[in-house]
Order: C-alpha cells, then sequence, then structure tokens
C-alpha cells in the first residue's frame, strides 16, 4: 500500500527529527488495519445505517415509553410514531406480548433494528463477518446512545415548541413524556 508505505516513512522521520533517544524511532509504523473497500462508500453507508437505524429505533423506544406513561395514540406525536414503527411492531406482538405496561415488542424491535445496523456496519469494517462477542457490545452500546439520543431530543423539541408555540397539540404531549417518572 503506497499510502501506508508513505506514512511509515514520514512517522519514522518524523521520531528520528523530533527526538534522538524516541524508543520508537526504529520500529516500522503500520497503519491500522482496514479492509480494502473501507472508504467513501461504506462511510455513505455507514452514515445512512446511523441515520435511519437511529429514527427507526428511536421511534419503537417513543412507541414503547408512550405505552409507559399511558399516553393515548390520538395525538401528532403518537400517530407518526404509530405509523413509522408498526410495520415491525405488529408482527412481533404475537410473539412478544406486552408484560406489565411495557410494551416488550417495540423494546425488541429496536433491538433487533440495532443488531441488523450493527451487523451491517461491523461487515462493511472488517470486510467479512464479524465476531458474535463484538456485534452484541456495539448493538448494546448504540441501544444505549440511540436511547440517549432520544431523550435529549424530546427535551429539546419540548423546550424549543414552549418558546414558539405553546398552545398547539404537541407541547402537552412531549411534556408528558419528559416529565420525570
Amino acid at each position: 500500500n503506497a499510502r501506508g508505505t508513505a506514512r511509515t516513512v514520514l512517522c519514522a522521520a518524523q521520531c528520528r527529527s523530533v527526538a534522538k533517544a524516541c524508543p520508537y524511532a526504529d520500529r516500522v509504523f503500520q497503519p491500522p488495519p482496514v479492509s480494502p473497500g473501507y472508504f467513501m462508500l461504506d462511510e455513505s453507508i455507514h452514515l445512512m445505517g446511523d441515520v435511519v437505524g437511529g429514527l427507526v429505533v428511536g421511534a419503537c423506544l417513543l412507541r414503547a415509553w408512550t405505552q409507559v406513561r399511558r399516553i393515548p395514540g390520538a395525538n401528532p406525536v403518537g400517530t407518526f410514531v404509530m405509523s413509522l414503527t408498526d410495520w415491525i411492531v405488529r408482527p412481533l406482538r404475537r410473539v412478544v406480548p406486552a408484560f406489565r405496561g411495557i410494551d416488550w415488542a417495540s423494546i425488541v424491535a429496536a433491538f433487533l433494528i440495532t443488531l441488523v445496523a450493527a451487523v451491517i456496519d461491523l461487515s462493511l469494517r472488517f470486510g467479512g463477518v464479524p465476531p458474535p462477542e463484538l456485534v452484541i457490545a456495539v448493538t448494546i452500546v448504540w441501544s444505549i446512545k440511540w436511547t440517549l439520543y432520544l431523550a435529549q431530543l424530546l427535551i429539546l423539541i419540548a423546550a424549543v415548541l414552549s418558546w414558539i408555540n405553546p398552545f398547539s397539540a404537541v407541547p402537552p404531549v412531549l411534556d408528558s413524556l419528559t416529565r420525570p417518572v
């Protein structure tokens, strides 16, 4: 790889010129391993997967949270969330029922979508099948990340709508979603 060789020579030369007693001056520096095709197209696919996955996972988690908070679905937020997530939550409801007021089908749907996004992303990054432990770890981290993004987004939208149009139909719904349990 010409780019890696140039980096190796440049890094070794800089190390020798900056400090004569540098312990790494005689080592060969190699760039980190990257699959051969992982460049601009892969980054674009990663970005689209992150945006679309985050939107759908956020909608699934919001659907579960509206069930926990007992917010009726006949509002603008509920209608949008239901129409965005019905394709995956309704079939899962046959297998995973709600229990103690928690919509487990929506949570499982969010986890499955995150799992698929992690497998696709890691497959592109590794150039093959990623290790299952890494897939599960990335899925858990991304689920937590997207949950925190959802909470931040709800609070931000509630704050902005309270200044712009406090008398519309959305702020009461957002207020009940962001109110502490």
